[in-house]
């Protein structure tokens, strides 16, 4: 058997003030095809049981499930015996209440209707870890017709998360050119070594080792004219007095010691508006608040559709994504987009998007961590929650279609 596993309960052992739990996971042999990880593995699938899991035990305790959220928060990870880095997941929740209109929720499930639909709020706390790894990158630089223009060669690669874009960003930043006079090349095995794409560590290893990359030219640059190290000038008269019109820098940026003694996470929060149908269990996400602290935000653009694109896959949990197998051989029947459905624009809501001020330097010098991942986590969890909130039926399996809709309880105590 091929062994996998997803550690949907390390959430658990982080997210709150839980000093008393204990998580295990076990591994079953199986006759099927073998998962593998897709987005956030271990965080988008336990994030959804433990969210709503909060949201349950709020609801017994008579609590606002963002009060109860705030009351059991932590600024040490006790899983893992270390402090956060940083940690605005209250801010997070509570600047996300506000602009959601969270005042505005009905207590009682059922309490707020609009016709046959039944109209319900939800919320859930989101993490993900921020790894950053060890990363090299080469600039080469060149003076033509009084312009620098810079080449950053890395051998990582942009899986259409923007990687382009803000090494070109961090470049132009450190070099003091315009963007426009800044290339980027990436996945060619000649180039200097990354740990590759993935994990949500693409962001703060490559702009970072582009950063070293560029300081080390400039600081080789004065260096061979005995220039002080804090004197400002251009990387282009630094050329011309070197009568260089080109020249190549290494960098490698790496964890700090500090960076190993604390629990590095980027956190947020999310929000959802769901409209159900009382009668068939139809129901429309309607709106979404996504509220993230995720250190220094380099490009909000690019930024923000990475959310929107988590947001998405965490609404398609939800919805309608499910791997089918047939029982006589065990294979997947669900094989190609035209069987297995994924959120389109008609099946998501308005949605808005809202980064916190941050900057984490002790995740590393450009207090930069990872967003991709952090998007579809407890995404699930806000809507589950958000449908217990309109009809008073918990939720508990993935995806929630119109059928279970129907077919479920209500909870006991609810009129």
């Amino acid at each position: 058997y091929t062994q996998y596993y997803e550690a949907c309960g390390n959430v658990s052992k982080m997210l709150y003030n839980t000093p008393n739990n204990e998580i295990t996971h076990r591994l079953i042999p199986l006759n099927l095809p073998c998962p593998d990880s897709m987005r956030a593995p271990g965080e988008a699938t336990g994030s959804f049981a433990l969210e709503c899991a909060m949201d349950e035990m709020a609801w017994k305790l008579k609590m606002d499930p963002i009060d109860f959220r705030i009351k059991n928060d932590t600024q040490t990870d006790l899983g893992a015996g270390k402090p956060f880095s940083s940690r605005l997941l209250t801010e997070c929740l509570r600047i996300g209440a506000d602009k959601f209109g969270w005042k505005n929720r009905s207590v009682a499930p059922g309490g707020k209707q609009e016709g046959n639909w039944l109209i319900g709020y939800g919320v859930s706390a989101a993490s993900r870890a921020a790894p950053y790894k060890k990363t090299s990158s080469k600039v080469i630089l060149a003076l033509r017709d009084a312009r620098v223009y810079a080449t950053i060669q890395m051998d990582a690669t942009d899986l259409g998360t923007g990687s382009y874009t803000i090494i070109a960003q961090t470049a132009s930043e450190y070099l003091g050119i315009p963007v426009e006079q800044v290339t980027v090349e990436l996945g060619d095995s000649k180039f200097p070594v990354t740990p590759g794409s993935g994990g949500s560590w693409g962001a703060a290893s490559f702009c970072n080792a582009a950063r070293m990359a560029c300081l080390n030219a400039i600081t080789s640059l004065k260096n061979k004219k005995n220039i002080a190290a804090d004197q400002n000038i251009s990387v282009a008269e630094l050329l011309k007095q070197n009568n260089l019109n080109t020249f190549e820098a290494e960098g490698t940026a790496e964890p700090s010691e500090e960076f190993k003694k604390h629990s590095v996470f980027s956190f947020g929060a999310n929000f959802a508006e769901v409209w159900v149908d009382k009668d068939t269990g139809v129901y429309r996400i309607k709106r979404m608040v996504n509220v993230g602290s995720a250190g220094k935000i380099i490009n909000p653009k690019t930024a923000y559709s990475q959310i929107i694109g988590g947001l998405t896959m965490g609404a398609g949990m939800v919805i309608a994504e499910q791997s089918q197998i047939e029982p006589n051989f065990g294979n997947f029947i669900t094989r190609s987009l035209g069987d297995y459905h994924v959120p389109v624009n008609l099946d998501m809501a308005n949605v808005d998007v809202i980064f916190l001020p941050e900057e984490d330097k002790i995740a590393n010098d450009m207090g930069v961590k990872g967003i991709g991942e952090l998007g579809i986590t407890s995404v699930a969890a806000s809507i589950a929650n958000a449908i217990f909130n309109a009809t008073g039926k918990r939720m508990r399996n993935l995806p929630i279609t119109p059928e279970k809709l129907v077919e479920a309880k209500v909870e006991k105590g609810i009129s």
